[in-house]
């Protein structure tokens, strides 16, 4: 846990450096996402990654909330800052990168993503 708190505060202390390496590399990334399957039923939602290693929350009329992500070893880091200390939920990229699959640590049910024609927030986003 500890070595994940310091790749999560130099990823953050050093957005330069980071913004530019996302940029490059996730491509495939940037755009909106939108929640397609739920094992738990909780409904649908989105999000939109841009190139500059930050991403846009929807809550329920479609305000937004900006945070950064980062790429680990393939897997999608959203980071989410709070007064305890950042929380980073997981995202799995498919091989062909089409979906990301969220393992809910709590119910270890899955939550799939992909990206859509009309996203129910952040159409034309990107």
């Amino acid at each position: 846990m500890g070595s994940f708190r310091y790749l999560l505060l130099a990823a953050l202390s050093f957005p330069h450096f980071a913004s530019g390496e996302v940029a490059s590399s996730t491509s495939w990334l940037v755009g909106t996402w939108q929640k397609t399957l739920d094992e738990d039923g909780s409904p649908a939602d989105a999000l939109t990654f841009k190139p500059d290693g930050t991403w846009i929350a929807y809550g329920p009329q479609c305000q937004q909330a900006i945070y950064h992500y980062f790429l680990h070893e393939g897997d999608v880091f959203l980071v989410l800052p709070q007064s305890k200390g950042p929380v980073a939920l997981v995202f799995h990229p498919n091989t062909g990168k089409t979906t990301l699959t969220f393992t809910s640590p709590r119910t270890k049910n899955n939550a799939i993503y992909e990206k859509v024609a009309h996203p129910i927030c952040g159409a034309g986003e990107s």
